[in-house]
């Protein structure tokens, strides 16, 4: 069970536990509904996310070959959520976050899931995080970062370099969601003779 639901079960206990003292106590709940209702919905969807996968995501990226540092490789973070009652592994973008290396190779990005107007669901973790340069095999992995150093290949034939010129986000998101990364995919479209993404 994650985090995130444990504490959205938490919040309507307390609220459930809130509401029989109330009647217990013979106050009109019709006075307090409203105070109830935003605390609930103010602890499912915002506190609970933003205590419990807010974090900062560090590292370095490298050249597989070389061990030098890549400089300009667009490092996002990814979170899904589903919905907290599934038959399937359905999950639906949630947010997203992104950041360029330095020019040693370091990233640093800090982020968390954001806001869901929908109570229903949760926030799937950990986030997924794509790091992708022109020219290179995108690193791709539902993982967190504590400070390791991820090693990018360069593209070695002709068809692997056409099969890195899509962004590498799965589900249906808007390529508005990640402009940088459509950016460097575009380069690389480029350099390969290929139209831009718009």
């Amino acid at each position: 069970m994650s985090l995130t639901l444990l504490a959205k079960i938490i919040v309507i206990i307390a609220l459930i536990v809130a509401w029989i003292r109330i009647a217990i106590t013979g106050e009109s709940i019709k006075k307090r509904w409203w105070m109830y209702v935003a605390v609930a919905f103010l602890g499912w969807n915002i506190l609970a996310p933003f205590v419990f996968h807010s974090s900062t995501y560090e590292g370095t990226v490298i050249d597989e070959e070389t061990g030098k540092p890549i400089v300009g490789a667009v490092v996002v973070v990814i979170w899904y959520n589903s919905p907290i009652i599934h038959m399937d592994q359905s999950k639906r973008f949630q947010n997203a976050a992104e950041t360029v290396t330095e020019n040693d190779g370091s990233f640093s990005i800090w982020h968390w899931p954001g806001i869901s107007l929908n109570p229903f669901t949760y926030v799937t973790t950990p986030p997924n995080v794509i790091i992708y340069k022109a020219g290179y095999k995108p690193y791709q992995a539902t993982t967190e970062f504590g400070g390791t150093s991820k090693e990018l290949r360069k593209a070695v034939t002709m068809e692997e370099a056409v099969s890195f010129a899509s962004p590498p986000v799965a589900g249906d998101v808007s390529n508005y969601s990640f402009p940088k990364l459509i950016r460097e995919v575009n380069i690389h479209r480029k350099n390969m003779g290929l139209t831009q993404i718009p």
